[in-house]
């Protein structure tokens, strides 16, 4: 295309004037736009790093509140709960924390089941070791009955 441009009667000179500015105002065209791509991305991979550093703050509570299914117990969290907790710049890592665990207590009131809940046992049956009184059979009764329902958990 250039020979013929010559041949029309197009200057030299202007001609190469013309295919260098096109050349680097393209070249710049392209450089920006992969930079702009390139910064996005960028942007993009920020973000989802922030929110997984999010989810490990709650998570890590989650878990030393004696939390058995993380993703579970985050489930029942508020919808935009998280994300509110780390959005506004004015809360500080303890109100975090202390918003995160009041969640956390509120959660364990109503699905107490999936929580790590330490019962201390008792073992034994409940009857004192300087034994019955035997003349009285209804306290024997009692004992008895009360004995069984220790024994089985039911109090």
């Amino acid at each position: 295309m250039e020979k013929q441009l010559i041949d029309l009667g197009v200057d030299e000179s202007i001609l190469n004037d013309v295919i260098n500015l096109f050349n680097s105002k393209f070249d710049n065209l392209v450089n920006k736009s992969l930079l702009d791509e390139a910064n996005n991305t960028i942007l993009k991979l920020q973000r989802e790093i922030n929110v997984i550093k999010n989810l490990s703050v709650v998570d890590t509570a989650i878990l030393n509140a004696g939390g058995r299914n993380v993703k579970a117990i985050r489930a029942l969290f508020d919808e935009g709960f998280i994300e509110s907790l780390f959005n506004d710049e004015n809360f500080s890592n303890k109100d975090i924390l202390d918003k995160i665990n009041n969640a956390i207590l509120e959660i364990k009131k109503t699905d107490y089941y999936l929580f790590n809940i330490s019962d201390t046992k008792k073992y034994g049956t409940g009857i004192p070791k300087s034994g019955i009184d035997k003349s009285n059979k209804n306290c024997i009764d009692d004992i008895i009955i009360n004995s069984a329902r220790v024994g089985a958990g039911l109090k």
